[in-house]
């Protein structure tokens, strides 16, 4: 959802909170996303083009959100109160007697502060020189009040130091003068009005009405900067009533709201005495006092507002980019295990020995006892006189009806079977790659980084040789699922059970007897011959039947089989090709995975909720 459609939700839709709560909202909502930004940057950071991808045309609320607002509005924020001034108004001066001690040079004669200087609690020291308070500056240590005169330094220096009267949530920065002829303070005068929060307005009574003093003022308090005007080198005389006329002409040209104003007396011996306070021009309050005791997030929410709605809209649209993206190489195994699936469809795996084997030992099962022992004295003699069998097929029915060999027809059906699985394989492989090159450059390439390392001649080798590696295998699933299958068919259908006993019957006792015969006839003479000759034809005659009347049946009991078989090669499919091609694919999901995504659109309801709030 966008910060435009949040911008909608009713009141009664968002999570009810106290007053505290509300207000911690925003501050722990920036430090939490800034905080998974951060991790989801240096996670990705492995994946150049998924990084593009995701941080494409980021830059500029990126750089807005780690350099104003994180350093800002954090939990650990601080009101940053910038002390500035025309020429020659005692900014210095003021500065020093908020914090009672000499941080910055003064002289009473010409412009002295070349440099900002930035003093800070003894607890944000560390931040100040760090440049996590006023980033865009290059900070040194302040060693002595004349270095801001230092008129060789860079333009972008800031002087840091600290200070005991300074609280945690408040700094002070004492700047160049706002009117300056000197171009470089320009450019430092534009910093200053947007990293201040508070801007203390030094006047006199020749400078209120610049027009560029009043206009850099007029612009700081367009901008919700909190502007506090302070008449400096005031006529104390009839209770400084002509500097509250100043004042009051100052906060209707610059366009102020009712601003709570302050005012101090000519006196060149406020140079060197710091001990005095600048008092409120109503009441007995001191400047310094009405610092502290500002509310810091209000007035970085107000300050901020206008950055703040745009940081929410474009990570907002960030946000939906790259759930997106998640969303689509999510998608990506998906698709192959489908593709896999439908390869996997046309696959027709066929009964071996051991499947023809395990049928046959299932319909033995129902036999009648005389019958068993009749078929168990068959498969003896048959055994025994297999060779002989196949030496008179050759010979004696050379040029006639020939029956192929069991290991004849395995070995074919075999060949077929590896032929088929072969061409799947290498289907499914064309399909990968055809996939890769149609999909979008990043995931794309992605994939075809992974397709690249795959020894296609191996995998197809490998999954030809699980697939029929030992034969068919038959799970002991299959054996109890085909014995259940048998048995009922077998009860279910007593006119077709009864027929096909007495095939089989017939089939079982018709050696026995003629063997028993031709023995009888001949003196033993030729019945090994003869049983040999007969049993193949008996069988190919049963096969016939059991083809054409029950092949039905059949193809039902296989199919469970056949499902097994097919699961299995698309397991096959998926981790020996699909996997190895996702493998750069699946690292990037791991990082999406993680949460970051989640827990950034977690602490940006929070932003936006602290935003409404306020």
């Amino acid at each position: 959802m966008t910060f435009s459609e949040y911008l909608h939700i009713e009141e009664e839709q968002q999570d009810p909170c106290g007053d505290v709560e509300e207000a911690a909202l925003l501050p722990r909502g920036i430090a939490g996303f800034a905080e998974t930004l951060e991790a989801l940057d240096r996670s990705l950071a492995a994946y150049p083009e998924v990084y593009r991808e995701v941080f494409e045309g980021s830059e500029e609320w990126r750089s807005l959100f780690q350099r104003k607002i994180v350093p800002q509005l954090t939990v650990n924020g601080c009101l940053v109160v910038a002390v500035a001034g025309g020429t020659n108004t005692g900014k210095s001066t003021l500065f020093n007697l908020l914090l009672h001690d000499s941080k910055s040079a003064v002289r009473s004669t010409a412009a002295a502060t070349c440099s900002p200087v930035l003093v800070t609690g003894d607890t944000r020291y560390r931040d100040g020189l760090e440049g996590r308070i006023l980033p865009g500056f290059d900070a040194y240590p302040l060693m002595r009040p004349e270095d801001s005169t230092r008129y060789e330094m860079p333009e972008d220096t800031l002087w840091v130091s600290a200070s005991p009267v300074l609280p945690g949530s408040l700094v002070l920065l004492d700047t160049p003068d706002v009117d300056s002829i000197e171009r470089r303070n320009w450019k430092v005068a534009e910093q200053i009005r947007a990293a201040g929060d508070v801007v203390v307005a030094v006047l006199t009574p020749e400078k209120y009405k610049d027009a560029r003093v009043v206009e850099f003022f007029r612009q700081a308090h367009a901008s919700g900067r909190l502007v506090v005007p302070v008449m400096n080198k005031a006529n104390p005389n009839n209770g400084f009533a002509a500097a509250r006329a100043q004042l009051a002409e100052f906060v209707r040209d610059a366009c102020l709201e009712e601003p709570v104003c302050f005012v101090l007396p000519f006196d060149y011996g406020l140079e060197t005495d710091m001990s005095r306070e600048v008092p409120a021009l109503e009441g007995d309050m001191s400047l310094m006092s009405y610092l502290s005791g500002l509310d810091v997030a209000e007035i970085k929410r107000r300050v901020y507002r206008d950055t703040l709605e745009y940081f929410l809209d474009a990570s907002g649209r960030f946000l939906e980019g790259a759930e997106a993206l998640s969303t689509r190489m999510r998608d990506v195994p998906l698709t192959f295990d489908r593709r896999a699936r439908g390869l996997v469809a046309a696959y027709l795996p066929q009964p071996g020995q051991k499947m023809g084997a395990l049928l046959h030992e299932q319909i033995r099962a129902q036999r009648s006892v005389v019958v068993r022992g009749i078929a168990r004295f068959n498969d003896a003699a048959l055994r025994g006189m297999k060779p002989v069998g196949a030496f008179l097929r050759r010979h004696m029915l050379r040029g006639g009806y020939t029956v192929a060999s069991e290991e004849e027809r395995v070995k074919a059906l075999r060949d077929y079977q590896r032929n088929h699985l072969k061409q799947i394989v290498l289907d499914f492989v064309a399909q990968l790659t055809e996939y890769a090159r149609d999909m979008e450059p990043m995931t794309g390439g992605l994939v075809r980084e992974g397709l690249a390392d795959i020894r296609e001649d191996e995998v197809v080798e490998a999954i030809v040789h699980e697939m029929l590696g030992d034969e068919d295998q038959i799970s002991e699933i299959f054996r109890e699922h085909m014995a259940r299958t048998v048995a009922q068919w077998w009860h279910s259908n007593p006119e077709q059970r009864q027929l096909l006993l007495e095939l089989d019957a017939l089939i079982v006792f018709a050696p026995s007897v003629l063997l028993a015969l031709v023995g009888v006839l001949t003196a033993g003479v030729g019945a090994p011959e003869f049983l040999a000759l007969a049993s193949p034809a008996a069988g190919e005659v049963l096969a016939r039947i059991m083809e054409s009347r029950y092949s039905e049946q059949w193809v039902t009991l296989l199919q469970p089989w056949q499902e097994e078989q097919r699961g299995k090669l698309v397991k096959c499919l998926v981790d020996r090709l699909a996997e190895p091609a996702l493998g750069s694919l699946r690292q990037v999901l791991r990082v999406f995975n993680d949460g970051p995504l989640d827990k950034l659109k977690k602490d940006w309801k929070s932003c936006q909720q602290g935003f409404l709030g306020s």
